[in-house]
């Protein structure tokens, strides 16, 4: 007898996984950029181990701004005091410089190009857009050049890490972008990560300067209301791009088109500010006459100024500038008075910021003081587009699995200090071998979340005619379900 029916065989085969997203401060593509730091006279930090770690006899010449780049893996590139500064009773005169990775000089921009040598944010690194290789140096002049008429400005050099055998060579030098500019200078990665926009402050009309960076190149500076008229020693930029404070005066930033949008007055130093990793928090002394607590404020208050908490009171400093690094903690150069009044450098950290009870380590790192420059000081971090250090988070993705039957899936959320899986593993990653819901607990110094794995599982359909007809049916086609792509 025959039968007429319809045959659908069904495959079982789990063929995707979903992860939610999860932001645990771990060192990532982006924060290696960060890994190793040149700042202050022949001062260096290395965090390649999550810790840093001091690096005496680094070769440096800063007084106050300066900047330094790493590839992708944490490798130094290059680094920059961002200018010099002709003779004067401060410092001497200093040229500025651009060093390679075994702190040999590149370029010597001499006294009168590129930035100024007290600039508190002398100069600042940024990728080409479109290319592996070379990179924008943008410098920053100084205060002392408006009255010497002959104001640099905002300016950049590309350097091109192909030449001289991989240690790098500049290419273009000293093109002016924006004059009269002075001491302050920051970046914010675009929305859609095609570049970069590049703040500064005119001089003359105490507004924001706004300059385009992508493949195209540097576009033509643009000046945004800033809606004050006071001096601007440092400008910060938060990790996400979306706020700008500088002054003592917050502004929403728009990544996309680069415009501002004001948004309170706070209490902070004008020069001793950064935002947190996440981009949550605001710390800063709440002025700058060197007895002010050390202080916060919540940026996602419903009322910001009144968010503010006290970190840490401390007896008196002259706050350096401040620095998110690698590892998720916040750094402050200070210069402090002791030993009978004599003036100590050193660089305090805040630990843990994103937590509800930071910790401020203070003289982590201290410096003898013998240096060749304003009696032995100096007020350096290294200058950095903060987006660099924001956390990285896993996307919600679909990922095709290798699963089969008596096949094996590995999981593995990323780095952190401690794991916890769902099923009771501690390892970083774990093997699978059936479709479920897995979650793991992701934990370091200072906090814990979770990460969930979904893995689910899907069929291919395959149709195949009714019995009666097969043969005269053949050839016949077998469908796969839409969505499968091998």
């Amino acid at each position: 007898t025959k039968t007429t029916m319809n045959t659908i065989i069904r495959l079982s085969l789990p063929l995707f996984v979903l992860f939610t997203a999860f932001s645990i401060h771990a060192q990532t593509t982006n924060s290696n950029r960060g890994n190793i730091w040149r700042f202050g006279n022949d001062a260096g930090l290395d965090f390649t181990s999550g810790t840093p770690v001091l690096v005496p006899g680094a070769v440096m010449d800063s007084y106050e701004g300066c900047a330094v780049y790493c590839d992708t893996t944490g490798a130094l590139l290059f680094y920059t005091n961002g200018g010099g500064s002709e003779f004067n009773n401060v410092n001497g005169a200093r040229n500025g410089i651009i060093w390679n990775r075994n702190g040999q000089v590149m370029y010597d921009m001499g006294e009168d190009t590129g930035g100024g040598y007290s600039a508190a944010q002398s100069s600042i690194i940024l990728p080409k857009p479109g290319s592996l290789t070379e990179y924008y140096l943008f410098t920053m002049d100084d205060r002392a050049s408006l009255t010497a008429g002959d104001n640099r400005g905002l300016s950049y050099f590309i350097v091109d890490m192909t030449l001289n055998g991989g240690l790098g060579g500049v290419t273009t030098t000293d093109v002016r972008v924006h004059t009269p500019a002075v001491e302050c200078l920051t970046a914010v990665q675009k929305a859609d990560q095609s570049g970069f926009w590049v703040i500064t402050i005119d001089e003359t009309t105490r507004d924001f300067v706004v300059v385009s960076l992508d493949a195209s190149g540097v576009g033509s500076p643009v000046l945004r209301d800033r809606g004050a008229n006071d001096d601007v020693i440092v400008i910060k930029a938060s990790p996400d791009g979306k706020w700008v404070c500088c002054n003592s005066q917050l502004y929403a930033f728009n990544a996309a088109d680069g415009t501002f949008t004001f948004t309170t007055t706070l209490g902070v130093s004008n020069y001793s500010l950064s935002f947190s990793p996440s981009s949550r928090y605001l710390y800063s002394f709440t002025d700058d006459s060197g007895f002010s607590p050390l202080v916060r404020y919540d940026l996602a208050a419903s009322d910001i100024p009144t968010s503010l908490e006290v970190v840490e009171n401390i007896d008196f400093t002259f706050g350096g500038l401040m620095q998110i690094g690698p590892d998720g903690n916040i750094y402050l150069a200070e210069i402090t008075i002791e030993d009978s009044e004599e003036l100590k450098v050193s660089v305090s950290q805040i630990e843990c910021p994103e937590s509800a009870a930071p910790n401020f380590n203070r003289s982590l790192f201290r410096f003898n003081g013998d240096f060749d420059n304003a009696g032995g000081i100096f007020t350096s971090l290294p200058n950095f587009a903060d987006y660099i250090f924001a956390p990285q988070t896993v996307p919600a993705d679909t990922f095709n699995l290798p699963f089969c039957e008596a096949g094996i899936t590995v999981l593995a959320p990323g780095q952190a200090d401690a794991y916890l899986w769902s099923t009771g593993d501690t390892t970083a990653q774990i093997d699978i071998f059936s479709p479920g819901l897995y979650s793991v607990s992701l934990s370091n110094a200072c906090t814990t979340v979770v990460s969930f794995f979904d893995i689910k599982a899907d069929s291919i359909i395959i149709d195949i005619p009714a019995f009666d007809t097969l043969c005269a049916a053949l050839p016949f086609a077998l469908r796969v379900d839409a969505g499968i792509t091998t």
